[in-house]
């Protein structure tokens, strides 16, 4: 029986009904071992592009396309703190807008011009009639010129948002399993991408990473309304910043903002006062939580307060501490004030008042 694939559309045929995400890493594991293996259509063409040559002519048949899904290859760091390696491919994956024919186009980043390929780019994405798919795109964008700006861009993460509900982060593997139902495999993503020439199975993966963003797409606009989908189409513009309200951090997407406001460590001032005890919180929600359990109708009644130990309360202060030896330590440091010896107390009257009349300080230094 032959392997499902990305490619033809009468291959990639499945239910539209999602699949949910398995709760842990060995859950996830055995449902994936159950489903199909993800190939290549055999009606999906791969061009290798090496030279100026092959540059321009995919540059000419990019100029067509209404859907493209954009993924890259990096070598992998496996040293902490070393600097990340400059990105190695870029896939793009095409959907032709008049025939539908799909065609994978990989640029190998180290053999061609870095100026043009920015040409290309720039022209491919500041496009408004095709829409770009990606996952993560903008870490991959520091690689070419800042000037760049993305239009009609759709990150995934923000289709499983809208179509299944997750909001944190989701990989390429789970997002193909939810959609379409089949295994992504990852067998090559920690390979040498600098080393030449790339394996066929380099190749088949690099291909497969671009091309399944286009048949994602494709389940889960089915999922929902065209008009849910324009709302997480946005700009990317690595000259504009999103800023978090917390922590005052800048983030160049949306997206990568919304990742990090759930873990944002800011600590904000507690400014906002309750109006009836004057208790001070950082949040109006936590405000109106606090009027309903302490000041509604199924209010517990309030507790009194308790009444401050003398013996352990500062003379001069009134700070209250935890003995009374460390209560007269601070006295005797802080505010010189002179502290008589102790006597082994007696159950003779003479010796309680003999206590209570050593008791008496001088206090003229206060």
């Amino acid at each position: 029986m032959p392997r499902p694939s990305v490619g033809a559309h009468t291959n990639n045929q499945r239910s539209t009904v999602m699949l949910p995400l398995p709760g842990s890493k060995a859950e996830l594991q055995a449902a994936l071992n159950r489903v199909p293996v993800l190939t290549l259509g055999a009606s999906t063409r791969v061009v290798f592009v090496r030279n100026l040559a092959e540059l321009q002519t995919c540059h000419e048949q990019l100029r067509t396309a209404m859907l493209v899904g954009l993924d890259s290859e990096t070598r992998p760091v496996f040293q902490k703190g070393a600097p990340r390696q400059p990105v190695s491919l870029l896939q793009i994956a095409m959907r032709d807008a008049a025939s539908a024919a799909e065609t994978v186009f990989i640029l190998d980043l180290l053999a061609l011009p870095k100026a043009n390929v920015t040409l290309v780019l720039a022209e491919l994405l500041a496009s408004t009639t095709c829409t770009k798919i990606g996952q993560g795109f903008e870490t991959d964008l520091k690689d070419f010129d800042d000037a760049l700006v993305v239009h009609r861009y759709i990150e995934a993460t923000d289709l499983a948002r809208l179509t299944l509900g997750h909001t944190a982060l989701i990989s390429l593997q789970k997002l193909t399993y939810m959609a379409l139902g089949r295994r992504l495999t990852k067998s090559q993503q920690k390979s040498n991408w600098n080393l030449r020439p790339l394996k066929p199975a380099q190749l088949t993966y690099a291909a497969l990473d671009a091309a399944v963003l286009l048949h994602i797409y494709d389940a889960m606009l089915a999922e929902t309304s065209s008009e849910a989908v324009a709302s997480v189409v946005q700009t990317l513009d690595r000259s504009v910043q999103f800023v978090c309200d917390k922590c005052g951090a800048t983030r160049p997407t949306l997206e990568s903002l919304r990742q990090h406001t759930p873990t944002c460590k800011a600590v904000t001032a507690k400014t906002l006062p309750c109006g009836s005890c004057q208790r001070r919180f950082r949040t109006q929600d936590a405000v109106a939580a606090h009027i309903k359990t302490a000041h509604g109708p199924n209010a517990p009644p309030l507790k009194p307060k308790p009444k401050r130990n003398k013996s352990r309360t500062c003379r001069a202060c009134q700070h209250v501490f935890k003995t009374i030896p460390a209560r007269e330590k601070h006295e005797a440091t802080v505010h010189k004030i002179k502290i008589p010896l102790r006597t082994e107390t007696t159950t003779s009257a003479h010796t309680t008042a003999s206590a209570d009349e050593a008791m008496t300080v001088d206090v003229d230094s206060l």
